[in-house]
Order: C-alpha cells, then structure tokens, then sequence
C-alpha cells in the first residue's frame, strides 16, 4: 500500500528552460522550510552536474535526518524521477521510500510543474498507511521555481533564484 502525494504549480518560462534550471538545482535551495512534518534540506552531497540516471547523492535535512537520492529517469524537457530511500532521522520508522517525479508541461506562456510522490510505508499495512497519511497530512507541495503570483503577492525565493 503507497500513499499518493501531486501538487502544481504554472511558473514563467517555457518548458525546455525550466526544466533545464529545476534539475540541477541544489535541493537546499528548493526545499527552504517545512512541509508538514518534512524539514528544509540543509545539504547534499554527491555528483554534479545532477542530470543523469543512475546518479546517487545523500540528502541531509535541517534538524536530524538523512536519505539517499537516487535520479532514476530523465526525459528532458517532459519529467525527471527519483527514488529516496536508506531514510534515517524521525521519519524512518514510517517511510521505507518514495519514488518520486517532477512532470513539466506547456501553459500559455508558462510551465505547469507538477510534483508527485509515491510514499511506501515501513509497514505494509492499512493502519501504518493511514498513520503516514495522517503524518503527511501537513505537506502542501515543494515550493515551485518561479511561481507565478498575484499582483502585489510577495515573489518566493525560488522565483527570485531562477530569475537571477
């Protein structure tokens, strides 16, 4: 049993040019504060450029924890996907791993990113499953690069990164 997890967000820029700045972006500077119970990421540590299928990094987050990331597909300018796993910290005992995906898509004059996480519980069961959920419940979505926003509406740091 997995608990399914999709956000998106429309952002300036066409599809081939925000693909190309979100893939090989340091994790610390998307991932700058909490989602629910997941911490921002302090570090990472592994390859660069991050742009190739195979390639494994190791994710600190802020606070206690860690994970290994490993980029398991890359499609450019359509999705890249990723699988985390060897998790420590406070959430090992509840999470054994996610596959996760990042899907770009032409809007207008603009990109629809869409994140998705596919989470497995440490148990398999319906009632670890339900308690993750209830965990989770707090993740909204991985802030976006370059949102677009309302009149007036603060810019997010990701945005003011791409654009620089």
């Amino acid at each position: 049993m997995t608990l399914e997890l999709t956000a998106s967000r429309v952002v300036d820029g066409d599809v081939d040019a925000t693909f190309s700045r979100v893939l090989p972006m340091p994790l610390e500077q998307l991932f700058v504060r909490w989602y629910g119970p997941l911490p921002p990421i302090r570090a990472t540590e592994g390859p660069l450029p991050w742009q190739t299928p195979g390639q494994q990094r190791r994710v600190d987050l802020a606070g206690p924890g860690s994970m290994r990331e490993t980029l398991t597909e890359v499609e450019p300018p359509h999705h890249f996907s990723y699988r985390l796993d060897d998790i420590r910290g406070p959430m090992e005992g509840l999470i054994a791993a996610v596959d996760g995906r990042w899907a770009f898509a032409p809007n207008g004059a603009g990109t629809t990113i869409t994140w998705s996480w596919s989470v497995s519980p440490a148990w398999g069961d319906a009632v670890a499953a339900a308690g993750l959920r209830s965990v989770l419940a707090g993740v909204r979505r991985p802030r976006a690069p370059a949102a677009r926003r309302a009149p007036g509406q603060r810019a997010s740091r990701i945005g003011n990164r791409l654009r620089s």
